[in-house]
């Protein structure tokens, strides 16, 4: 249950790169949502303690752990 539609929006972008498995490659994330993208990039920041920070960590700790793979994230 997200709180607010930024929480949905991170929920689903977890959601998607759970979901990648050893052969997928690179990586685009879209979102028009600028706190979702900051928060991903910046998860430790102290304004997203919480729920927001943790989705935002498991969502780079995916992304990071993943050498062979490129990711961006859009914002539009």
């Amino acid at each position: 249950e997200a709180q607010d539609s930024n929480m949905a929006e991170l929920q689903a972008v977890l959601y998607g790169v759970e979901q990648l498995n050893e052969t997928d490659e690179n990586i685009i994330i879209m979102t028009d949502n600028k706190n979702v993208k900051q928060t991903i990039k910046r998860p430790n920041r102290e304004e997203y303690k919480g729920a927001r920070s943790e989705i935002g960590l498991k969502i780079r700790q995916i992304l990071d752990n993943s050498p062979n793979r490129a990711y961006r994230i859009y914002q539009d």
